[in-house]
């Protein structure tokens, strides 16, 4: 029996719903399976509608395909989950071990032999304890943020599922799930790059982390004689005036990233968001750039004074450094980047994720 285009787009549809919450590992086998299974229901009871509302809700029926077993992390983003947490667990490693090893060789300089063992003793003791601290409350964060995105995805679909109900109902239809409820599939340019949102909320959590416990690490080091000299970049000296502005704009980011990957595709809501979190984030650089003194007022004098004579950055940044031009450069290139984001996040929306939401509206 030959399908009809309706027919065969709901079953593709139903496919997509079921194995969007499988594992990846099972997703190819389980769509095979589950278009010969239809099919062969759809000659037994005479449609694929039939068929369809036979096995009920794609939701519960893949619960039932998986066993429907009780986890914090759920299957639609466990295979994200385990591929982020490897590569957070090896950011904060690296970082938490590179930034005890500068802060024991700055401490340990001008030390005299005889209390050179205790010190590196104390500098190795502190580095495993850091990184044990800090993997543990990494690995605490990343399933806290994604099991509450499982739970709010969760949700999101229930909420989702209640208002179709209810303008079935309203429209004089039953309460009992059909096809006719399945959303499309999301065109390809439409859907959201789970990896690139990863990605960039594991880069916000590091910057975050460095600027919030070990800012002086961004300076400039050199050995002066049996000492090594560190020069910061940024202002130190107002640090309590600049963290709190940086705070708020990583946060925005993180939340724009967060509603990225909860919702998997471009649609009213991330756009809004982008939008929203763009201007707070274009509001803080102009802060950050124009109302605070950002860098090290002293930056060139300290270099001047400190740096050895063969040290290969000293004539250049003496002659080149001019905190002005830098400011107004970085802030030109964050807002210009900021924008094209926004820019492109509200392009794709109208162009392709509206056409999913004006659908759903239609059911």
């Amino acid at each position: 029996m030959g399908m009809k285009e309706q027919e065969r787009e709901w079953m593709e549809r139903y496919i997509y719903q079921v194995t969007r919450r499988l594992p990846k590992a099972q997703r190819g086998e389980t769509a095979m399976e589950l278009r010969e299974l239809i099919g062969d229901m759809a000659e037994e009871k005479g449609s694929v509608e039939a068929a369809l509302t036979a096995l009920g809700d794609p939701a519960v029926f893949a619960g039932q395909y998986r066993g429907d077993s009780r986890c914090l992390i759920g299957p639609e983003y466990y295979d994200q989950y385990v591929w982020l947490l490897k590569i957070v667990l090896s950011c904060v490693l690296f970082g938490v071990l590179v930034a005890s090893v500068v802060s024991g060789v700055l401490e340990i300089q001008g030390a005299g032999f005889s209390v050179l063992v205790d010190t590196l003793v104390k500098i190795m003791a502190n580095a495993v304890g850091n990184t044990v601290i800090s993997c543990l409350g990494a690995f605490g964060g990343l399933t806290l943020v994604f099991a509450v995105m499982e739970r709010l995805n969760s949700k999101e679909a229930l909420r989702q599922a209640a208002c179709t109900d209810r303008q079935k109902f309203a429209a004089g239809d039953t309460m009992v799930w059909t096809p006719g409820k399945l959303p499309p599939i999301p065109e390809k340019k439409a859907v959201i790059s789970r990896g690139d949102s990863a990605v960039g909320l594991v880069f916000i959590l590091l910057l975050a982390l460095l600027l919030l416990f070990w800012p002086q690490l961004f300076s400039v080091f050199f050995k002066d004689g049996d000492s090594i000299v560190s020069v910061p970049v940024f202002n130190l000296a107002q640090w309590d005036k600049i963290l709190p502005v940086l705070l708020i704009s990583l946060v925005a980011g993180f939340a724009d990233e967060m509603l990225r990957l909860i919702r998997g595709v471009y649609c009213r809501a991330v756009m809004v968001s982008n939008i929203l979190c763009s201007i707070l984030q274009i509001v803080c650089t102009v802060v950050l750039f124009r109302g605070l003194t950002f860098w090290n007022v002293e930056f060139v004098a300290e270099i001047q004074a400190h740096a050895p004579e063969d040290f290969p950055l000293g004539d250049w940044l003496c002659a080149y450094w001019d905190a002005g031009l830098l400011s107004n450069m970085i802030l030109l290139l964050l807002i210009a980047v900021t924008l094209l984001e926004a820019g492109v996040t509200v392009y794709k929306t109208l162009r392709y994720g509206l056409n999913r939401d004006k659908i759903n509206e239609e059911k």
